[in-house]
């Protein structure tokens, strides 16, 4: 078995194979206890404590089904709880949680995800539960739902109107005017 400790920056061999013995529980405790001696001898790094971000899959409008990301980052160890809440109240249907993904420094990071259809006041929270840290760290996402906007359909509307009853009324005059001839 070869390990790299990256807190020591070594590589440490470990031979653990055993000759093919009648006895393979005793072969297989042996290589445990070895197992244990190494990394015993390994130190663990200091835990670190999770970063999280919230934002949305999609872009918001009312009443359409949405995606809700916690990206937690930057953890170790991988041990976490990720939890969910809408108004302040637990939400566990359509919760998922990714595995966990190493990064390149040692630390961790995974996503939880939640569905949702946006309605206009909504405020989700996701809250990460770690060792490293002296309180769960809660990342608050408030719903920006677009309503539909009425104003362009009125100019609009308005505009059309307008310009009809005006066409209408030149109509009218032109041929008023043609007929006092």
């Amino acid at each position: 078995m070869v390990i790299f400790s990256d807190t020591t920056k070594q590589v440490i061999m470990w031979k653990l194979t055993v000759p093919w013995e009648e006895h393979m529980e005793e072969a297989h405790e042996r290589k445990l206890v070895k197992y244990q001696e190494l990394i015993s001898h390994t130190p663990l790094p200091p835990a670190e404590p999770p970063e999280s971000t919230v934002y949305s899959r999609d872009d918001l409008r009312a009443g359409t089904p949405n995606t809700l990301i916690c990206f937690v980052n930057h953890f170790y160890p991988p041990s976490i709880q990720v939890s969910w809440t809408k108004n302040n109240l637990n939400v566990t249907e359509g919760v998922t949680l990714s595995r966990i993904y190493p990064n390149a420094d040692g630390t961790f990071y995974l996503f939880s995800t939640l569905s949702f259809i946006p309605e206009e006041g909504d405020i989700y929270s996701c809250t990460v539960e770690h060792k490293s840290l002296d309180e769960p760290r809660t990342t608050i996402w408030e719903s920006d739902v677009e309503l539909p906007h009425a104003g362009p359909s009125v100019f609009c509307g308005v505009g059309l109107t307008i310009g009809i009853l005006g066409l209408a009324a030149g109509t009218f005059l032109l041929i008023a005017g043609n007929n006092c001839r």
